[in-house]
C-alpha cells in the first residue's frame, strides 16, 4: 500500500472516467497500482477504498491529487 499515495483521473476515448490510486514509493513498477475505480464521484471512490483492510489503510500518511 505505502505511506504516500497518488490519486488521478483517467478519461478514455468514449468518455469513460476512472480514478487511479497508486503507491508513489513503487515508482511505476510492480505494486504501484492500488486501485482502478470506475467513476470519479467521491462517494464511489470512498466506498471502494473502504473495502481495503483497515490495517493497510492506516499506513497511509499522505495522498496527493
Amino acid at each position: 500500500m505505502g505511506k504516500q499515495l497518488s490519486l488521478d483521473e483517467l478519461a478514455l476515448s468514449q468518455g469513460e472516467l476512472y480514478t487511479i490510486v497508486t503507491n508513489k514509493a513503487a515508482k511505476g513498477k510492480t505494486g504501484s497500482i492500488v486501485a482502478v475505480i470506475a467513476g470519479t464521484k467521491s462517494e464511489v471512490v470512498i466506498s471502494h477504498l473502504m473495502k481495503i483492510p483497515l490495517n493497510k489503510r492506516s499506513q497511509v500518511e499522505e495522498i496527493t491529487v
